[in-house]
């Protein structure tokens, strides 16, 4: 029969503690985001707010956010936008340059590829929310790249 005197147990049981709070220790919560429901916080899920919304276009700090892994950290200075593959001329482009080719903006509903799973049978795992909005975004003018890679 094992025997451990008083001693010997709270000074085992005191060692513990740190490394139990620090398993059962909440993950540290992102910051609130405002017009917008937490699905997920890693990675993140954001879902509009429906009721806060007061109009057809939703406001960018109230776009949903939907992803499926953590958002990669780049470094401005090195990352490059590569066009490769099924191209008759391959492009590589700096971030400067992909801001140099113009701006166009055009207002677009955008839908997660995801809607509708709520209705699957049997229920499709992971966050079930229907993300759809409607904005005017700006970006980058895509027929540029388009006509410097010339798609095979």
């Amino acid at each position: 029969m094992l025997t451990v005197d008083r001693r010997h147990f709270l000074c085992a049981a005191a060692a513990s503690l740190p490394l139990s709070r620090l398993i059962t220790a909440e993950p540290p919560q992102p910051p609130a985001a405002p017009g917008r429901i937490v699905r997920a916080h890693t990675p993140q899920n954001l879902e509009t707010d429906f009721a806060a919304l007061n109009g057809f276009r939703t406001p960018t700090e109230s776009f949903f956010v939907r992803n499926h892994f953590a958002a990669p950290q780049i470094d401005p200075a090195t990352w490059r936008l590569k066009v490769e593959g099924a191209v008759e001329q391959p492009l590589s482009i700096a971030l400067d340059g992909v801001r140099k080719l113009g701006e166009r903006s055009r207002p677009l509903t955008l839908e997660c590829a995801g809607n509708g799973r709520v209705f699957l049978t049997p229920a499709a795992r992971g966050v079930n929310w229907q993300p759809a909005r409607s904005a005017r975004p700006t970006g980058p003018v895509y027929r540029s790249l388009h006509c410097s890679s010339r798609p095979a």
